[in-house]
């Protein structure tokens, strides 16, 4: 957890702000921390077993957080004369430097703040948007927008199993989950509306899934033959405000989503030693995605073709959906897309002992497509087409796994070698998130994983390599093929260390200390150097004692020893057309825990 205070900005006072006057999910203000954590979970199972061959297991579960948003950290503004973004044309407004018709109105506000601050009236001057809304501090901002991330679930679920007879049996999966979120954010976190987000979502999820298992040829024969069944259906409401009002999205969308698929699973042993794998997966979906975004102050009418909405002379507007609505930004209609897909996966092993076993797999993947769904300016000024195809990828992988020492030590060893066609990926355009298909990737590398035990000691290690890289781009692709693929990290390694120290009367006490490093990654596809993560290496550690019958334990511990803190995402839109800063995520600083357990 991250918590970050927020700070009053102190030229505030004396200046004039519309928070709480736009279409929002939410209201702003509230906590003067960011990060802070409230969550309640609740899980309950009761299993049944109604004779020798039928038995039923019943699952419910509840959770309800009330908690602060992620915090921010603005790093920079970009809102010059001749930055040619949002934060740019807010500047020009209350200057004066830019057309009194961008300005007026700003939707649901119903005023216009053009050259209020070089006007006779000191009293409605406002904030320009500069990097005097930049803390020195990392743990502190000057936001004083949206701030909660709220979620209420609750699932169900009966798994039914049933034995048809010595070797064969049929399981029943049916499942049900309702889900209501919001979430808001001043994501820039300045002192005024820059980037305030805000969106609320309901679904409603339901999935039947059969299986029949087979056990034949005296154990040389075991298999899964299934068919599953999945429908949601649900809405998102997006309320964006950016700048004070020059733009200000209310999106309600609905949408539903149908899948089903076959599938079978089998593997044989040829013989003690050698054994075959083979699967196979059908898989349909059916989406229906209706949006209806609009900008309530036709911002991009406005400045992107130079038109007032109130004085419309220069229609047609060809970039806007509806030339009788200045406000609308998704194209009309109902879209509907269906994709199908047969995967399968191969492998074989061989057994040279009990202890050492090698293998190969081949397995075929598969993301369906969809559409960019919050669209925050007009589709032609994003993509020509708003929906993006389906990712398949084939990977290849051989290793060993073995147990050596009498089992004292455990050493596994893999290669592998993925190739991504249509790669989906997520861009920044404008200021829309667009879905996108980059082109093609390719990911090869290798792992090895160890764990040594002698008496109360015990050691770990890892070590991974991924040599992850484009290898040719979709005609249109705004990124270039050198760029690196999102949070790949190219080199990752973990060593850790236990002592298990035994009381006389059984109970124990456990120390552990554990390192982890990556190198450095990008969370974006475009590859921001603002955003890139640095190479990290994270220490922890931790003291259990736990009781001889196992009942109870307690355990102190500290995460990030060294108080490390590194990038872990954010936003760069400091580029023309963008809203005009960049402003990322921290990870967390030092913390301690304490954790009680107990088992009846």
């Amino acid at each position: 957890m991250v918590t970050k205070k927020r700070i009053p900005f102190p030229g505030l006072p004396g200046t004039i702000t519309d928070q709480g006057m736009f279409r929002k999910v939410g209201t702003p203000g509230g906590s003067d921390t960011q990060g802070g954590e409230n969550a309640f979970n609740a899980r309950f199972k009761l299993k049944f077993i109604a004779s020798d061959t039928l038995g039923f297991l019943f699952s419910a579960d509840y959770t309800r957080a009330r908690q602060e948003a992620r915090p921010s950290t603005l790093l920079f503004t970009k809102a010059g004369p001749n930055d040619g973004t949002v934060a740019s044309a807010y500047n020009g407004c209350i200057f004066g430097q830019a057309p009194t018709f961008i300005c007026s109105n700003r939707g649901v506000v119903g005023t216009s703040f053009s050259g209020v601050n070089v006007d006779a009236d000191p009293n409605n001057n406002r904030l320009p948007i500069s990097d005097a809304f930049v803390t020195s501090d990392i743990d502190k901002s000057y936001a004083r927008g949206s701030n909660f991330d709220n979620l209420t679930s609750w699932g169900l679920s009966l798994t039914t199993n049933l034995e048809l007879s010595d070797g064969a049996s049929l399981k029943l999966i049916t499942a049900y989950r309702s889900l209501d979120s919001k979430f808001g954010s001043e994501i820039a976190a300045t002192p005024i509306i820059l980037n305030d987000a805000s969106f609320a979502m309901d679904q409603k999820q339901f999935s039947q899934e059969f299986q029949l298992n087979h056990d034949s040829l005296d154990g040389r024969l075991k298999g899964t033959l299934g068919l599953y069944y999945f429908s949601e259906t649900g809405g998102l409401l997006d309320t964006p405000v950016f700048a004070e009002g020059l733009i200000q999205i209310y999106g309600p969308n609905r949408f539903s989503n149908k899948a089903y698929a076959a599938f079978a699973h089998e593997h044989f042993d040829l013989t003690d030693k050698l054994g075959l794998t083979f699967g196979v997966r059908y898989t349909k979906e059916n989406k229906k995605f209706r949006g209806d975004q609009q900008d309530l102050n036709a911002f991009w009418a406005r400045a992107g073709a130079g038109v007032d909405p109130n004085v419309v002379t220069s229609l047609p507007l060809p970039f806007l959906p509806d030339q009788n609505d200045l406000t609308r930004l998704y194209p009309f209609g109902l879209n509907k897309l269906s994709f199908s897909n047969v995967s399968i996966k191969a492998g074989a092993e061989y057994k040279f002992s009990p202890a050492v076993m090698a293998y190969y797999s081949f397995a075929q993947g598969f993301k369906s497509g969809g559409w960019t769904t919050r669209l925050l300016s007009p589709s032609t000024l994003t993509a020509n087409d708003l929906t993006f195809r389906p990712e398949k990828a084939n990977t290849h992988e051989i290793g060993l796994k073995s147990k050596l020492l009498d089992g004292h030590l455990r050493l596994n060893l893999a290669a592998f070698s993925t190739a991504y066609k249509d790669i989906q990926i997520t861009e920044i355009i404008a200021i829309s998130p667009a879905f996108k298909n980059a082109g093609e990737a390719t990911i090869r590398g290798f792992e090895a994983e160890s764990e040594a035990r002698f008496g109360g000691f015990g050691l770990t290690a890892g070590i991974g390599y991924l040599d992850a890289h484009y290898t040719k781009m979709s005609p249109g692709a705004t990124i270039p093929v050198t760029n690196d693929l999102v949070n790949a990290p190219e080199w990752s390694v973990s060593l850790g260390a236990n002592y298990r120290h035994e009381l006389a009367n059984g109970s124990a006490f456990t120390l552990n200390g554990d390192y982890n490093y990556k190198s450095s990654t990008s969370p974006d596809a475009e590859n921001s150097p603002y955003l890139r993560s640095g190479n990290v290496g994270l220490l922890n550690g931790s003291l259990a004692f736990d009781d001889a019958d196992d009942r109870w334990g307690v355990t102190f511990g500290v995460k990030n020893i060294t108080d490390k803190r590194f990038v872990v995402g954010g936003y760069d839109q400091s580029g023309p057309n963008a809203i005009g800063y960049v402003g990322v995520g921290y990870s967390p600083p030092r913390q301690w825990y304490l954790t009680l357990r107990v088992k009846n």
